[in-house]
């Protein structure tokens, strides 16, 4: 996943002990993401116009989250980056898929799934115990057709994501909503 954003403030912030100079600008745009997925699906119901499915996964999230921008000069500290991944679990996804036939060659599709990890003390270590809580909703509406072997979609998506990291040396949050369009292309062997 690419993130971009930027945004000023009218006072410092604060990241990581590092003290960041808000009224010049803030960007997140060199944050890193990355997924890694392992899905099943199964029917619930399963007929020539309409077909439900159920989606259980293990999904292994990867984010290293920068904040870009200039650090004061009375900053003690110049870390503007938080690395997730070596506190990330593979974390359970259930939800469902739908897909509605309008003709022969082409559907409108729905997805919804997501999860939630309550707070928990992990195995992970960090100047003491790491608390880990994570929570993930996804809505997906799209229309495909059918050309060939060839599927083309075109849709739209809504993500939310916030993960909270705690330890004796510090707590982090990390809260994303994305939204937006999106082109598909599959090729069915």
């Amino acid at each position: 996943y690419f993130m971009s954003g930027r945004t000023t403030f009218n006072r410092d912030v604060a990241y990581n002990g590092t003290i960041i100079d808000g009224r010049k600008g803030i960007d997140v745009s060199p944050t890193r993401y990355y997924r890694i997925s392992a899905i099943y699906t199964g029917p619930i119901v399963d007929n020539p116009h309409f077909n439900l499915h159920y989606k259980a996964a293990l999904v292994f999230d990867h984010i290293t989250f920068y904040l870009d921008g200039e650090v004061t000069p009375s900053s003690t500290m110049n870390e503007v980056y938080e690395g997730f991944g070596r506190q990330a679990l593979p974390y359970p996804v259930f939800g469902l898929q739908g897909k509605v036939g309008l003709s022969e060659r082409s559907n409108f599709n729905f997805e919804v799934s997501g999860t939630y990890i309550p707070r928990f003390t992990s195995f992970y270590t960090e100047s003491g115990n790491v608390d880990l809580q994570y929570s993930n909703f996804l809505a997906d509406i799209s229309y495909s057709r059918v050309v060939s072997h060839f599927e083309l979609a075109l849709g739209s998506k809504i993500r939310q994501m916030h993960l909270f990291q705690e330890s004796t040396e510090d707590t982090n949050i990390i809260s994303t909503l994305t939204a937006g369009p999106y082109i598909e292309i599959a090729y069915h062997f």
